[in-house]
Formats: structure tokens, C-alpha cells, sequence
């Protein structure tokens, strides 16, 4: 019986690794003799890092930079061996958990300290520079980062990105709307901050910089319009973040002859079906014919969820129990090993391994 775990991190609580592991030992506890092949994964948000290191960028660098309010911080790109390509997770510059809940705010949030960490990558003899970009604290369309860039010849460095959204710039399904209130948004703010967004690209229309079809170019509005700064101006190469991991990883040679695929995150729903970790491995092992379970910290639109493809999900959460000892490591951990074994016993999981 070979069984593949490849969960995303549950964000906030356990990397992907840590999942993975976790998951497996529960699996080999109730079936010593099965083969468990462990892929963690990213899809272009938190964690990507941790999963591009391994496979293309081993060497570390430090820099000094700026989070998303202009407060210090060190941040980390990864190179490959050669050090003329690098690897940069935007999140760990400008992302979501460098901020208190309170402190979220998207008229305040910059990419300037993205910016200022690609110059550096430059300046050190960088030519190619993969970032990812999801998980970002901001919604400025990327406009500080272009300011910290400054004039510099664009067109000795090639660019790309990975994205785990397809949106574009403006309008309803764009960045603003979509993404914006989970920085800190409120419901009038949306307006304001559209209207910013529109003014900006205006601005570069105008120096002929940019054009209408950059601002509906998929991934355009990935966070909050970077995805749109380094298409229109840095003419960067966009990939879906997961298909870049699934590749990266040999997923497709690594799934052949499962009984089963075991994937998961910490919330799972709709969105998780458009471009996030749980759609890359469902649409992989539906070409293959292996069935797929899921768990999460928390499952909404499970209908949904079950007519897309997966055989079953499992949510873990402890309901007997806060959010917040939910989501501490070592808890989560024992609600992963629970929820283990409860599907081990599921007759989807008997019927799957039989």
C-alpha cells in the first residue's frame, strides 16, 4: 500500500513539513507496512520558501529590509550555487503574520521592503529572481516597491512570480475587493481604496508604462497588485504557484501507483479550489485515477469541496477548545494524530486501501 501525504502548512500553526511528518507517523502507526512518501507543499503563499530551498535554492542570504509599516527587519533570500539566481518569499518581507491584528492596514502596508531586498539581490550580481507572493500584508498595486527600486535597466534582470490567485487588478474580482478586507479593510474603505488603486494605474498609463490589459492579466491583483507591478513594468513571467511546486517536486512521478493521496491546509473552501494546493493535487491525481482526502483546521463549502473531486474531508479542529489552543503547534499536532485515525476507520478510507 503506498500512500502520499503532501499537505500545505496549516498557516499559522505547523509548516508543511511539519504536517507531512505528523500525518505519516500517525499513518505508519496504524499501517507499519505501508509506503508513505511525504511531499510538502506551498502554492506560492507562506511557506514557498521552505519547499523551493530544497529543491533549486540551497545558499541563504541576510539582509537588512523593511516590514509592511517601515519597521526593520532581516529578511532571507535563497540563490542557487552559482548565486545568479535567487528565490524571495514575498511574505517574509511584507506578508500578514509580521503584523498584530490591530495593526493591519492597508493605506498604511508598503512594498517598499520588497523592493529594497531586490535591489540588494541585484546589487550582489542576482540576474533572475523567482518571487512568490502570496500572504502579503499590502494592497499599494505595488507601487512602493517600484519606488524603492527607483531607475535602474529592468531589462538585465528577467523576473518571475508565482501566484496563488488568478485575479486581476481592478473591479469586482480584483484586489481590492477581494483580498483588501482581510488586511484590515473595512466595508468603506473599499471605495478609497479603488480609487487609489485606479489613480496609480492612470499615473503609469500615462508615462506609458502600462496599458488596460495589464490591469486584467491573471494574477495581476495577486497581493494587493504586486502581481500587476511586475507584470506591466518588470515584465516578469508569471506561473500558478502550485503548478511550479508540483513540477519542482516530480509530483507526477512521485504519485504513480498511490491507493491514495492524503493532502490538506488550515482552512479549507471555494477558494481553495482556485489555484491553491488542494486543486494542484486534486487535478493531478484525477488524471491518474488515485482518489484524494483532505483535512483542515477548518472545511467550509464542503459540498462544494466533495463535488470538485475529493472522496472525504476531515476537519480537526477541536471544538471543545479555543481557536487560539487550536492553532498552538503541539495541539494541532494531536488533533492531526486523532483526526488520522478516525479516517483510518472511515469506509472511504477502508474502501480506498482495501
Amino acid at each position: 500500500m503506498k500512500i502520499v501525504v503532501c499537505p500545505d502548512s496549516f498557516k499559522g500553526s505547523l509548516g508543511a513539513k511539519e504536517v507531512a511528518e505528523t500525518i505519516s507517523e500517525s499513518l505508519l502507526g496504524i499501517y507499519p507496512n505501508a509506503e508513505i512518501i511525504q511531499i510538502p507543499l506551498a502554492d506560492g503563499g507562506e511557506g514557498t520558501a521552505e519547499i523551493i530551498k530544497k529543491h533549486r535554492f540551497p545558499n541563504e542570504i541576510k539582509l537588512k529590509t523593511h516590514d509592511p509599516l517601515g519597521r526593520e527587519l532581516y529578511a532571507t533570500i535563497h540563490t542557487d550555487l552559482t548565486g545568479k539566481k535567487a528565490f524571495i518569499e514575498s511574505a517574509k518581507i511584507i506578508g500578514l503574520p509580521l503584523l498584530k491584528e490591530e495593526e493591519r492596514n492597508p493605506f498604511k502596508a508598503s512594498t517598499y521592503g520588497l523592493g529594497e531586498v531586490i535591489q540588494k539581490a541585484i546589487d550582489s550580481g542576482v540576474e533572475e529572481i523567482t518571487v512568490s507572493l502570496g500572504g502579503s500584508a499590502t494592497c499599494d498595486g505595488g507601487e512602493g516597491m517600484l519606488q524603492s527600486l527607483g531607475n535602474w535597466d529592468k531589462n538585465l534582470i528577467h523576473f518571475n512570480i508565482l501566484c496563488d490567485v488568478a485575479n486581476p487588478l481592478l473591479g469586482k474580482f480584483g484586489a481590492v475587493n477581494v483580498f483588501s478586507p482581510q488586511k484590515g479593510a473595512k466595508p468603506e474603505d473599499l471605495p478609497v481604496l479603488e480609487k487609489r488603486m485606479e489613480d496609480f494605474v492612470e499615473k503609469l498609463k500615462q508615462k506609458g508604462l502600462c496599458s488596460e490589459e495589464d490591469t486584467k492579466r491573471e494574477g495581476a491583483g495577486a497581493a494587493g497588485g504586486l502581481g500587476f507591478a511586475f507584470q506591466a513594468i518588470l515584465k516578469a513571467k508569471t506561473y500558478k504557484g502550485i503548478d511550479y511546486i508540483l513540477d519542482l517536486t516530480e509530483f507526477d512521478n512521485q504519485i504513480k501507483g498511490a491507493s491514495l493521496i492524503i493532502t490538506g491546509e488550515g482552512k479549507i473552501d471555494t477558494q481553495s479550489l482556485m489555484g491553491k494546493v488542494v486543486s494542484g493535487v486534486l487535478i493531478r491525481a484525477m488524471k491518474e485515477k488515485i482518489p484524494v482526502v483532505a483535512i483542515a483546521g477548518k472545511i467550509e463549502d464542503r459540498n462544494k469541496i466533495l463535488e470538485a473531486g475529493l472522496k472525504e474531508t476531515f476537519e480537526i479542529i477541536d471544538k471543545g477548545k479555543s481557536l487560539e489552543k487550536n492553532m498552538q503547534p503541539a495541539t494541532t499536532k494531536k488533533n492531526i494524530r486523532r483526526t488520522i485515525e478516525i479516517m483510518s476507520k472511515s469506509n472511504i478510507f477502508q474502501q480506498t486501501i482495501s
